[in-house]
């Protein structure tokens, strides 16, 4: 049975032309210094340490889990560096982490922590292949979006502060883009499993990624009950990039990302706007249709789940927290905060809450969160909230 919003007035004001807050147009264009973006293989990315994501309303909703700052993730998690190797017939991502401890935490609890990462084999800005680590100890996978197995991971290597994972030169080919994840669950009852029995998934809390090119990057989950049967990345594309299409239902031009249904339910994700863009969420098959979640971001790093009841889709849940890149700052709004939107839709009352949750950037600690009450899919995506007042 589909959840509703306990406790809520619900209205119709998100399909109405006119919002009582003035829209904020957000700056999408590119710098002068940047190029387009080259998928290159053989390099070494630093990451900023001392910072995660903290905020998943499914798992907090599911499992009840909430980080209530920082220091509640080990620092065996935190992503300090990954150096990619082309060692000829493999390639190896040598993840560097802030801290110690890593082998002692996968031999006690490899279902709640994990280390993946996304390849993009063929550039077309969505994720090919899963090199992820298992529920046991030592020993890694290289799967499809759907987790169908591509190959035992060739070689999985741990140190007390690193961890490396490696792909065949065969399944990878010879240029692709990649996206590291690491994922941490505080207690041992919260993961979600998979079609294989093997690979469990835990909230994300730490990205690394090559950041050249300002990046809008967004991990997608499809979960059927208590297990997640896709899981993917995607980035609007940079160059070379795909024909524009005309977004449904709006005046914009965008890229199509990916469409999931089940029954007459479905949510299609669209790259809005380019270049570089933003995500946002779109529902079709409800009256009214529209629009109910966005990036507002420059540099956003999304997180999308979408939670399939039954043989129809029940919920989604899209969280994009501000980011840096470049020379574009974190704190757009220059308040000293973390930013987060958090956006909740659920099919059964065709209504999006749109929450904003601020942070100490030293610390993580929860300052603030702000909702709109829930109200009907927008017409334009650019209206769906980038802030709560």
């Amino acid at each position: 049975m589909d959840e509703e919003f306990p406790d809520e007035d619900i209205s119709d004001e998100g399909y109405l032309e006119d919002e009582e807050e003035p829209l904020q147009d957000v700056d999408l264009s590119l710098d002068e210094t940047d190029g387009d973006f080259e998928a290159s293989i053989v390099r070494r990315v630093e990451d900023e340490t001392g910072e995660f994501l903290l905020d998943d309303p499914l798992y907090e909703e599911e499992f009840g889990v909430t980080f209530e700052s920082f220091e509640t993730i080990p620092a065996a998690l935190d992503i300090a560096s990954v150096e990619v190797n082309d060692n000829e017939e493999t390639y190896s991502f040598r993840i560097q982490a802030a801290g110690g401890g890593l082998a002692e935490l996968f031999e006690e609890r490899a279902k709640t922590v994990k280390y993946t990462v996304y390849l993009d084999t063929d550039l077309d800005g969505a994720s090919d292949l899963l090199l992820t680590t298992t529920d046991t100890p030592y020993e890694g996978t290289v799967v499809s979006s759907d987790f169908e197995i591509i190959e035992q991971m060739p070689s999985l290597e741990m140190e007390d502060d690193a961890i490396t994972l490696t792909v065949s030169r065969e399944h990878a080919g010879d240029r692709f883009d990649w996206l590291v994840v690491s994922g941490y669950a505080p207690s041992e009852e919260a993961f979600y499993t998979t079609p294989l029995d093997n690979v469990s998934f835990v909230p994300n809390v730490d990205f690394a990624y090559p950041s050249g090119l300002h990046r809008t990057v967004n991990l997608l989950a499809l979960h059927s009950r208590t297990r997640v049967i896709r899981s993917g990345y995607s980035r609007c594309p940079t160059s070379p990039t795909p024909p524009l299409k005309k977004v449904p239902g709006t005046r914009y031009k965008g890229y199509f990302i990916s469409k999931w249904w089940a029954g007459a339910r479905d949510v299609a994700v669209w790259c809005v706007n380019p270049n570089p863009g933003f995500f946002a969420d779109r529902v079709s098959d409800t009256s009214p249709k529209g629009w109910v979640a966005r990036c507002p971001f420059k540099c956003g790093q999304n997180s999308l789940r979408v939670r399939q009841s039954g043989n129809k889709l029940g919920a989604i849940y899209h969280t994009v927290a501000d980011g840096h890149c470049g020379s574009v700052a974190k704190d757009r709004d220059g308040d000293g905060r973390l930013d987060v939107m958090a956006f909740t839709y659920k099919f059964n009352t065709n209504r999006v809450r749109s929450c904003n949750i601020e942070r100490n950037p030293s610390s993580g600690v929860r300052l603030a969160r702000r909702c709109k009450r829930p109200v009907a899919p927008y017409k334009d995506p650019r209206k769906v909230p980038g802030s709560v007042p």
